[in-house]
């Protein structure tokens, strides 16, 4: 292991610890699925499982993992139960094309839709790949599958590819019943770290978690570069704007 594993080990260690000395007798965890981009969901699944009364399942540590598909719901409430803390917190990756049945699958979960502002989108070098997944999944709609084949065909660029997947994964995410503002906070990166006081410490307050330090100071170095939307092609800018209102409205 190398010496950032191992501080992050320790940290972990010590987090843990703390935790089970000063959890009360009767108290029971309940999950927290962070969905949305998987390098977003991972850290910001961390972030908060820094907090009092927190504690982040993530799929380097195996234990909620079968690689990095969450394991059967059976086994998560398991470890929900097992866990030390007021909130388990999972990122959602390879599952995020079944968020909605999560929240069916575990009534007392809480889900934060992690959305990403159009103008923050980070292009991939597998972007072409994650079209097609979305496009091609059971659980794409069929004028959703063909309009991403419409945007994927006009896509030259690579920030044309990545907002086309950026359409994608929102649209899809936003066809689902996911019950926005009832178990469903949504939220944006970039908005956490703009204001990591404000944005970051309500959402941990609509979990009843305080804010830690740590995290606090961490988001706030996380500014992400704008995309260059100029030599966007024109139909894909347009589809991407809309949908990037309607997020932003419902957020």
């Amino acid at each position: 292991m190398e010496r950032k594993e191992i501080e992050a080990w320790l940290q972990r260690a010590a987090h843990t610890m703390n935790e089970w000395l000063d959890a009360p007798d009767d108290q029971v965890a309940t999950p927290v699925f962070v969905v949305g981009p998987a390098d977003e969901a991972v850290l910001v699944a961390r972030l908060l499982g820094q907090a009092p009364h927190a504690f982040a399942h993530l799929p380097q540590w195996g234990v909620a993992y079968q690689g990095t598909a969450l394991r059967p719901p059976r086994q998560i409430d398991l470890i929900t139960r097992l866990t030390p803390a007021r909130r388990a917190i999972f990122p959602v990756i390879d599952d995020v094309f079944w968020a909605d049945r999560l929240l069916a699958m575990h009534p007392g979960a809480t889900m934060i839709w992690l959305y990403t502002p159009m103008s923050r989108v980070t292009p991939r070098e597998d972007d072409a790949e994650a079209i097609d997944a979305i496009r091609t999944h059971d659980r794409c709609p069929p004028e959703l599958a063909e309009q991403l084949q419409t945007l994927a065909a006009k896509a030259v660029t690579a920030q044309d590819h990545a907002l086309v997947r950026w359409y994608g994964l929102n649209s899809l995410l936003g066809a689902m019943p996911l019950q926005t503002g009832h178990r469903t906070f949504m939220a944006s990166l970039a908005g956490l770290a703009a204001a990591p006081d404000d944005a970051f410490g309500a959402l941990l307050r609509s979990l009843e978690l305080q804010p830690n330090g740590t995290s606090l100071d961490e988001l706030a170095s996380l500014a992400a570069p704008a995309l260059d939307t100029e030599g966007v092609e024109p139909t894909i800018k347009a589809s991407c704007e809309a949908l990037n209102d309607h997020l932003m409205g419902v957020g």
